[in-house]
């Protein structure tokens, strides 16, 4: 479950109030290996650097595009694909399917060893892996009864667990109760807490919503009420919590999003106000989003390129940095120096950003890691590392662990 649609399910229901429901901009894209859009016309952008990275071994390490990469883990494991892949540390975590189709367990990485293990299974007798995160020694994740998408459908019942990757412990956290909520859970986390949104009905929006945070050894707690939140995806940071708002008029027949950042002063400021707003993630204090590029479109999000900025949060020189224009299938996160993004096709792209400072003029060079195989489920970053998955077919998949540094700054 993606931010767009977390999205559906909130807009959807406050549609009575007189916003749009969100559309989900995720569909067909262009098919892989395609060089110009569905209009006919070429992609604003392209990679300035482009290797085939496993039949030229390139993976393993390369430079280009103002970077150097090297691959430092790699494992290969019975599954015909895994989701929802996080990296803190030396620790990686994804869903996977035990058994049947849905994510329904979670395994662990150790990225010293290569090692794999099983760490938390579904309570449900249906149930999938909805959502995962990790906060220190603790991997944090959502077990769902059924399919998390249920769109203004019946109400599901979840609970959100900690467990302990050290030892094992299990901690539940939060739960939607007997009767089951249609809220869509989505926490994220940094190295010290974790955050999500309730709902003061879990069945109605429109009565308010709340930002709750968990810290390990503690219990949880309310970080804000009563915002205007139109999405339950809010991410922490050192600076406070970056979640999306609705914003004045409509854009492409949706209502327009801009996000904002809750100081721990519980003061909102505006982070961006162009209400484009599409995706977006935080890691290691760096804001990563996705806007639609022509506001005025009125064409398919496939025949569509959307923008990817940056910027760093806590620095007030900091300024944001447009990475990319083109054909993606969003997903962009960012490392200590890069961003990187699932491009359409196969492969990674990845480009080199300021540590602070830019401009919104500024488009870095990219470059762009072609792999024969389809790369699956979501990135993640922390630091210098880059871990993805990519799937082999026969039931295997692949997880990529790379360290990503810029050689100019």
């Amino acid at each position: 479950m993606t931010f767009r649609t977390v999205a559906v399910v909130i807009a959807t229901m406050l549609a009575a109030t007189g916003c749009a429901a969100e559309r989900d901009p995720t569909g067909p894209r262009e098919p892989a290996g395609a060089t110009v859009s569905p209009s006919g016309q070429p992609p604003s952008a392209r990679p300035s650097v482009e290797v085939d990275s496993e039949t030229q071994g390139r993976l393993r390490s390369g430079e280009g595009a103002g970077l150097k990469w090297r691959q430092i883990q790699t494992t290969t494991l019975p599954f015909p694909q895994v989701n929802k892949v996080r990296v803190r540390g030396d620790d990686v975590v994804f869903a996977y399917p035990q058994s049947g189709d849905q994510p329904n367990s979670i395994g662990h990485m150790d990225i010293e060893t290569g090692e794999f293990r099983s760490v938390a299974k579904t309570n449900y007798p249906s149930g999938l892996i909805d959502w995962l995160a990790i906060t220190g020694d603790h991997v944090v994740y959502i077990d769902s009864e059924s399919v998390p998408d249920t769109f203004g459908g019946d109400p599901l019942r979840w609970q959100l667990w900690a467990v302990n990757l050290r030892t094992g412990e299990s901690e539940l956290i939060d739960e939607s109760g007997p009767a089951g909520s249609m809220e869509g859970i989505a926490q994220n986390a940094d190295d010290e807490r974790v955050v999500w949104v309730r709902w003061a009905d879990p069945l109605d929006p429109r009565k308010g919503m709340r930002i709750e945070q968990w810290e390990p050894g503690t219990k949880p707690s309310v970080v804000a009420a009563d915002l205007r939140i139109s999405s339950a995806t809010v991410y922490p940071s050192t600076h406070g919590v970056v979640y999306p708002s609705l914003s004045r008029g409509q854009v492409r027949g949706t209502s327009r999003q801009d996000l904002h950042l809750l100081g721990e002063d519980g003061v909102s400021t505006p982070l961006t106000s162009s209400g484009l707003l599409i995706d977006f993630t935080v890691n290691d204090d760096r804001l990563t989003w996705t806007e639609y590029s022509d506001p005025r479109s009125v064409a398919e999000p496939a025949a569509e390129p959307y923008k990817i900025f940056t910027r760093r949060l806590g620095d007030p020189k900091a300024e944001s940095v447009q990475v990319q224009e083109g054909y993606s299938d969003g997903n962009a996160v960012a490392g200590e120096s890069f961003v990187a993004w699932w491009p359409q096709g196969r492969g990674i792209e990845m480009a080199a950003v300021p540590a602070s400072g830019g401009t919104e003029a500024s488009v870095p060079d990219s470059v762009r890691l072609v792999m024969q195989r389809n790369v699956s489920a979501r990135l993640d970053t922390d630091g210098d590392r880059l871990v993805f998955a990519s799937t082999l077919g026969g039931n295997k998949t692949r997880i990529h662990v790379l360290t990503v540094r810029a050689t100019r700054r």
